[in-house]
């Protein structure tokens, strides 16, 4: 089957594009990343389409701390790698986008090519971030523009995927019927990472979160709680302007890394923590089981459908019973105490083999393979 995928930069869809790869699929993955660096994850370069050369340099966003200015050229950026991909796409039987990107390029696919068009969705639905995001005094809401573009594409998609469970349920609450929704949880590249060994007690850091520095993520609440419990934090990530990383010998944040160094962070660790406020399925969550660390999560991050993928284990993942100080303080409690269980000398693991591969970006291609049969016998 010949699939296109399409998006502005790497995500999780460069994952999947190796995974599909690897099953048998003639895949095309339209980027503006360079071919080089999608080779260094993997991605053969003659499977990648790069818009690099062209429109690379609108990266600069990266850098600029404005933020309405920032926004602005990555919703340039994103509007224009659609108009390119729309421009330039080949045939396809199936045109995979990202939601924030494709819309005139999903056209094309249908129109053109007759191909099945999925909008790949990674979080909730947005006007259901939106409402999140307007109910924090100092975050940003999403431009209008963005909001139209994911809006047009939920409506034009014959399917949309998401990676969890409570982000189905936004889909449903704003009128999505279930037979156009594909739920496949997000994988773990295990090549890079695995169990880690129990940190020397005064070479650890309490508690670990990786990702981008923001609201969304609920670092304002786990800040207030690492303080009040005296822990020692360590951030992995970047930062947004209007989200100040806490001036605090507690707290030591680390620059973004690339994905292969992550393991590095997570074995100087004791737990991890992501008390988020809207998040399709964390990665880093998903690392973090493999890594052997306990987990604390808010019931916005995919937890829920990682710890069902590995049933009957999860005794090591702690779900907030809600999004405050005291649930999240009690579940920190646990997870350190999971912590001082674990034996001495030996890998973290909370996996066993047979459970292990659920949770890979295989798993997560074969899972796709059932949406495609069902596309074929239709």
């Amino acid at each position: 089957m010949k699939i296109a995928i399409a998006l502005t930069g790497r995500s999780h869809l460069l994952n999947v594009s190796r995974s599909l790869i690897e099953i048998g699929h003639e895949v095309t993955f339209y980027t503006c990343i360079p071919k080089s660096r999608c080779k260094r994850f993997g991605l053969p370069a003659e499977n990648v389409v790069s818009l690099f050369p062209l429109l690379g340099w609108l990266f600069i966003y990266r850098k600029i701390k404005t933020m309405w200015l920032r926004e602005m050229i990555l919703s340039w950026l994103d509007y224009l790698v659609d108009s390119c991909v729309a421009w330039i796409l080949r045939p396809c039987d199936v045109f995979i986008g990202a939601s924030t990107v494709v819309v005139k390029s999903s056209v094309v696919a249908k129109n053109k090519y007759n191909a099945t068009v999925i909008c790949d969705c990674g979080t909730k639905h947005v006007l259901e971030q939106n409402k999140i995001l307007s109910q924090i005094p100092s975050a940003r809401r999403i431009a209008h523009s963005v909001i139209k573009r994911e809006l047009k594409n939920y409506k034009f998609a014959d399917y949309i995927t998401v990676p969890s469970f409570h982000s189905m349920e936004t889909f449903l609450k704003h009128g999505i019927p279930q037979s156009k929704l594909f739920r496949n949880p997000y994988g773990v590249d295990i090549s890079l990472f695995g169990p880690t060994m129990k940190p020397a007690p005064d070479q650890s850091y309490d508690v670990i979160i990786i990702g981008t520095w923001r609201y969304i993520k609920g670092v304002d609440l786990l800040s207030k709680v690492c303080t009040d419990m005296g822990l020692n934090l360590l951030h992995v990530g970047g930062q947004f302007a209007n989200c100040p990383f806490p001036n605090t010998p507690l707290f030591t944040h680390v620059p973004p890394v690339d994905e292969k160094e992550l393991t590095n962070y997570y074995a100087k660790a004791k737990v991890f923590v992501l008390p988020s406020r809207a998040e399709g399925l964390a990665l880093v969550l998903a690392q973090a089981v493999v890594s052997g660390l306990p987990v604390v999560y808010s019931k916005d991050t995919g937890g829920h459908d990682i710890k069902k993928l590995i049933e009957p284990k999860g005794d090591f993942m702690f779900e907030m019973e809600s999004f405050s100080e005291e649930s999240l303080k009690a579940c920190i409690e646990k997870a350190l105490m999971a912590y001082q269980n674990q034996p001495d000398g030996v890998p973290r693991n909370y996996t066993v083999p047979q459970k292990l591969e659920k949770l890979t970006w295989t798993a997560y291609g074969q899972r796709y393979e059932t949406l495609f049969d069902k596309l074929i016998h239709e």
